[in-house]
């Protein structure tokens, strides 16, 4: 983090005004996330110009507008600060002048179109997500928790995780990164939703209901028993966040095949393979259990291969 010092102690400023700590956790991300073009430009991201702001948005390299605007919602309310401890040189507030046009010149639209996400393309959008459920979802999905049509998340609870394994209801047990354990303790322990709002610096919230689980409903939302319907749930949030986000990436087919890729990837680089059949093979038995089996290999890698290299 450039200026590192000082980006801490405003944010301290944030956590004193009662902000919540997921939007902490955001502004934190974004600080990292420009770090980089502050070096490279040598000052701080309260003094940059339109010209260099807009370098800073497209160095994000993202396929959401929603994402930018967030960025840019969080250096507007920094710079401000920065204002009023005399640390812009010229005294004026640049992201004010960032429009919607400028926000669609730096949105990266070729990954808009692309449907697969590295597990580091992921964790970076997770990390950047105000709601801990929305984490969740999209974490567990790539790991293969969700089984058919995400029914194994129905009413999942913490309890289900020991060890670095879950047990799902489908009675599959899987090894579980520690930092998605996390996230659903994060998920578990929250009471509001903020609906995502990156042109307001007002964040509403709304109470989910006293409820145990990970994914919880919200008291706005109808109630559904069926948990065919509950699954439906979930993979609508999918759906809703792909959109918000404006990549096709997020939807639950997508990264259930994201996350094969990946564990096909993993399997690669641990037996020093190149051959991604070799690979396959190897994995087969845990690949079936998380994700399914593939029906028609060579189909299969005709389409996915290039992202195997």
């Amino acid at each position: 983090m450039y200026n590192e010092e000082f980006k801490r102690a405003y944010i301290q400023t944030v956590v004193k005004t009662g902000i919540n700590k997921t939007i902490e956790a955001a502004a934190t991300q974004f600080f990292n996330q420009a770090a980089p073009v502050e070096e490279a430009l040598q000052k701080d991201l309260s003094n940059f110009n339109i010209t260099e702001i807009l370098g800073l948005l497209k160095h994000f390299c993202t396929p959401s507008m929603e994402t930018l605007m967030m960025g840019v919602s969080n250096f507007r309310r920094y710079t401000y600060y920065c204002i009023e401890q005399n640390m812009v040189s010229d005294g004026i507030n640049h992201y004010e002048e960032v429009t919607n046009e400028m926000y669609l010149e730096c949105v990266n639209k070729s990954l808009a179109e692309d449907k697969i996400v590295s597990r580091e393309g992921l964790l970076k959008q997770v990390h950047l997500l105000e709601n801990p459920v929305e984490k969740f979802v999209l974490f567990a999905v790539f790991e293969g928790l969700g089984g058919v049509g995400c029914m194994d998340l129905v009413d999942i609870q913490l309890n289900q995780f020991k060890d670095n394994k879950v047990t799902l209801r489908s009675g599959r047990e899987l090894s579980v990164p520690e930092e998605l354990i996390d996230i659903a303790r994060e998920s578990a322990d929250e009471y509001f939703y903020y609906p995502p709002n990156a042109t307001s610096e007002k964040h509403e919230r709304v109470r989910f209901k006293d409820e145990p689980g990970i994914i919880k409903s919200l008291y706005n939302v109808k109630d559904y028993s069926s948990d065919r319907r509950k699954a439906y749930n979930i993979v609508n949030k999918l759906r809703r966040i792909s959109d918000r986000e404006g990549t096709k990436a997020f939807l639950n087919g997508h990264l259930v095949e994201s996350g094969r890729i990946d564990l096909i990837k993993r399997t690669m680089k641990e037996q020093g393979e190149e051959d991604p059949r070799k690979a396959m093979r190897s994995c087969r038995d845990e690949m079936k259990i998380r994700y399914g089996e593939i029906q028609a290999v060579g189909r299969w890698l005709l389409k996915y291969e290039k992202y195997l290299g």
